[in-house]
């Protein structure tokens, strides 16, 4: 049997002092091969481990070097394959520039920069070693190099150690806040007010979160029913309600520091009137209303009306709303004609009631008519009183009497008659007195149109032509088409036309997207059919194929159908797919796609799609990411208690946490131990230490293995 390979080398880039691994499969695991560097042989040692693992033929390369670099090629007896190796030198970081200690005080902000190299560093700050939130009072920003951070407004409570941790190098800083004096920036000024109403003293001090407290005749306030104590950014404001005129006095505001005074200063209230009465004129049988705003509320008025004061009964309605009175009169009479007063506490308003005879009124206005041609119709209405003068109009234009037209009246009704109506006739008519009108609409409707022959169904096959014919009652009806609710227009595969009272819909090379309803409608008749089409059979024009996908790599199966009105179902074994954030399923016209992300080994295995009758297979073939220690662990050395920190990389980030061992005891997080996992970099803190914990630190991660030696020295 031949010996091939059924996975070639892959070009790989690695870094200097680092660890490389070149891997190859071939077809069967008894099989020998040859590795060549640049053409030479490539001998086992001890920076070269040359494996084979069944089907799998590996090459690895330890403490890499420049001239490692080259093309590297695996070779069988039958067969070759070939890879380039680049090998670059490993990221260096350092700050140039360090952090600096820093004193601000209470409500300053602070400002730390450092400049760290290279420019696409990965720089995180901390506050006594935890990580900062950015948000109102912290930002972050960089300019090339240079990294700064600010505190906003600090607080005694920001007191701390300050770090920025770009990718394992650290700069440290001291932040000091010293406590700042409360000084009043704004002296209050004397207020003035009325008795029953409020007054609000203000002041400013220098520091937002500064206390102060209230005082008056040496007694300290509080906030209470009338007192409210309030505080906006550095403003303080008290502010009294319903003030009486022993609030008088003068007022102090204190803090440690510092303190200012106002004096209030409390006076009489004074009613006067904010809106006056206004004369009403109206008519028998209405309502009036009277209404006078004041300039403060809880206040007592009188009414009067010709000097008589006002009682309250079923005519005469009196209300209060905050500052405004009012005085409602109903079922007025002409008596009821005459002078309203009103009165309060000093003040006072006048208005005149003028009540008038009820005007002429419509009991029975025009009514909407809808007619036929040449038939007649009368239009009517009735008014209050029968000595009253009309004028008829259509359109706003007067109209007369003729041999087609009676206008009269009969009693206290108007009438408008016309003997024989036609289309032109329609329209909008008015009856009005010079003072009031009643109008209406007149339809005069052509001859009834009525369907003689409806639609019918069609069933036919794409590609073929269908012919749809109605007819209606009148010959010259202008008719329209629609399918499915919308308008139908001509076009090169669509024909309209209407021969007398035939209207035919010629549809052209029909689709299978051409089915649905189809309706005539003329005027206000219509007809309805549907329009059903045989799709042609279906067929797959480009079969799935077989696939071969690295582990946590994307992977598209894709099958192309004859037509793109056909439905699809995947299938992976016997088992129905559907969409899920791994898997989705696309359709694009004849094209359905099974997209798989981060593919997994458990998803090889045989998927097939299947349309209609039709059904295409593909096998997919999943190859694993092996996992290898890149960084060895190191061996320590401390003087108790001092901590100790171990460091170990793999070659794979994988979401499973690895197991850390100390003489053969595992350990866990807890006040003296710390373990963190940065991706491919797992470490180890211990701290507190002592002689007894001397022995060997272990790390293992799946097959990955890696140990050190532990040592504490005694004081």
């Amino acid at each position: 049997m031949r010996i091939k390979f059924v996975q070639p080398l892959h070009d790989t880039v690695a870094h200097a002092d680092g660890m490389v691994s070149l891997r190859c499969e071939v077809c069967k695991p008894k099989a020998d091969v040859q590795w060549l560097k640049n053409g030479a042989e490539v001998v086992g040692s001890r920076r070269f481990s040359i494996r084979a693992d069944g089907v799998e033929r590996s090459l690895t390369i330890h403490r890499l070097t420049q001239e490692d670099a080259g093309q590297y090629a695996c070779e069988s007896r039958d067969d070759r394959t070939v890879a380039m190796l680049r090998v670059e030198m490993p990221r260096v970081v350092e700050f140039l520039t360090e952090l600096h200690n820093t004193t601000v005080l209470e409500g300053e902000d602070a400002t730390y920069k450092c400049v760290v190299s290279p420019e696409d560093v990965h720089l995180v700050w901390l506050m006594d070693n935890e990580a900062i939130t950015l948000g109102d009072r912290f930002h972050v920003s960089r300019n090339g190099l240079c990294h700064t951070l600010v505190i906003k407004k600090c607080q005694l409570i920001d007191c701390s150690k300050i770090t920025a941790e770009a990718e394992g190098k650290m700069s440290k800083a001291s932040l000091k806040v010293q406590e700042a004096q409360v000084m009043f920036t704004r002296k209050m000024e004397a207020v003035t007010t009325e008795e029953f109403g409020e007054a609000t003293l203000e002041t400013e001090i220098s520091l937002e979160t500064g206390e102060v407290q209230w005082m008056r005749q040496g007694v300290v306030i509080q906030s209470g029913p009338r007192h409210t104590l309030a505080q906006n950014g550095c403003k303080r404001s008290l502010t009294i309600q319903n003030l009486s005129l022993s609030d008088r006095g003068t007022y102090r505001c204190e803090t440690l520091h510092d303190r200012t005074q106002v004096k209030l200063n409390v006076e009489p209230r004074k009613i006067s009137i904010r809106k006056s009465l206004t004369d009403q004129e109206t008519f028998e049988r209405e309502t009036a209303s009277f209404e006078v705003e004041l300039s403060h509320a809880d206040v007592e008025g009188i009414w009067q009306k010709d000097g008589i004061r006002v009682k309250p009964n079923n005519q005469f309605r009196v209300s209060i709303n905050g500052l405004v009175h009012s005085l409602t009169l109903t079922n007025l009479t002409l008596e009821d004609t005459g002078t309203i007063i009103f009165s309060s506490e000093g003040v006072r308003s006048t208005a005149r009631l003028t009540v008038k005879e009820t005007p002429v009124a419509i009991l029975k206005p025009l009514a909407d008519v809808c007619v036929e041609e040449e038939f007649p119709v009368t239009l009517e209405c009735e008014f209050s009183r029968q000595n009253v003068e009309v004028r008829w109009l259509k359109n706003e234009t007067n109209l007369k009497p003729g041999k087609n037209l009676r206008i009269y009246s009969m009693g206290r009704k108007r009438f408008c008659q016309i003997l024989q109506c036609s289309i032109a006739d329609s329209g909008s008519y008015t009856c009005e007195t010079g003072e009031i009108s009643t109008f209406c609409s007149l339809e005069v409707y052509e001859h009834k149109l009525e369907i003689v022959q409806n639609l019918e169904d069609l069933y036919i096959q794409e590609d073929q032509n269908a012919v749809f014919m109605c007819e209606v009652s009148l010959e010259d009806v202008a008719g329209e088409w629609y399918k499915d609710g919308h308008k139908i227009r001509p076009s090169s595969t669509i024909k309209i036309r209407n021969e007398g009272t035939k209207h035919f819909l010629l549809m052209c090379n029909i689709k299978a997207e051409d089915a649905g309803e189809i309706r005539f409608v003329a005027r206000d008749v219509e007809s309805t059919a549907y329009l059903e089409v045989e799709e042609l059979p279906v067929s797959i024009v480009k079969p799935l194929r077989d696939r071969t996908a690295l582990e946590k790599h994307r992977v598209i199966l894709e099958c192309i159908v004859s037509s793109p009105h056909c439905s699809a179902t995947w299938y992976k074994g016997k088992q129905e797919l559907d969409s899920s954030d791994r898997m989705e399923t696309i359709t694009e016209g004849c094209s359905h796609k099974l997209v798989i992300h981060q593919v997994a080994v458990e998803d090889e295995g045989t998927y097939s799609i299947e349309v209609g009758e039709h059904t295409s297979k593909a096998k997919l073939l999943v190859e694993a990411q092996s996992l290898l220690i890149v960084k060895e662990l190191e061996d320590v050395e401390v003087t108790e208690p001092e901590p100790a920190s171990f460091q170990c990389e793999v070659s794979v980030a994988i979401n499973k946490p690895p197991v850390w061992t100390l003489n053969g005891v595992t350990l866990h997080t807890g006040p003296d131990v710390r373990l963190e996992d940065h991706g491919t970099i797992h470490k180890l803190t211990l701290r507190n230490t002592s002689v007894d914990m001397s022995g060997t630190i272990k790390f293992t991660l799946g097959k990955a293995k890696s140990s050190a030696t532990f040592t504490v020295i005694g004081k």
